[in-house]
């Protein structure tokens, strides 16, 4: 049987798994206003729209390909939230 210490850190992961997820889905809905911003700018100047790229460690990225990622983090910790509340609800029992 599950303790009250474990059943507190379980919802204390969950709360936090919560504020992870939700400032990823920020992230990638400013990504997604940060490539369309670039996509109108190449428009108005009548330029050929190259894809937005940004550079991380030295190496350059498109943004399509960090979006992804971001992603699939959100993804991933949405994956982890169920995990999480089934796993609490057991422990409720």
């Amino acid at each position: 049987m599950a303790t009250s210490k474990d059943k507190r850190q379980a919802v204390q992961e969950q709360k936090i798994l919560r504020s992870e997820s939700g400032w990823l889905q920020k992230a990638l809905f400013a990504l997604g206003k940060a490539s369309d911003a670039h996509e109108k700018l190449a428009e108005l100047n009548g330029k050929k729209h190259k894809p937005l790229k940004v550079t991380i460690d030295g190496k350059a990225y498109e943004i399509d390909s960090v979006t992804d990622a971001v992603k699939d983090a959100v993804l991933e910790r949405t994956e982890s939230l169920r995990t999480a509340a089934r796993n609490q609800h057991a422990l409720a029992r």
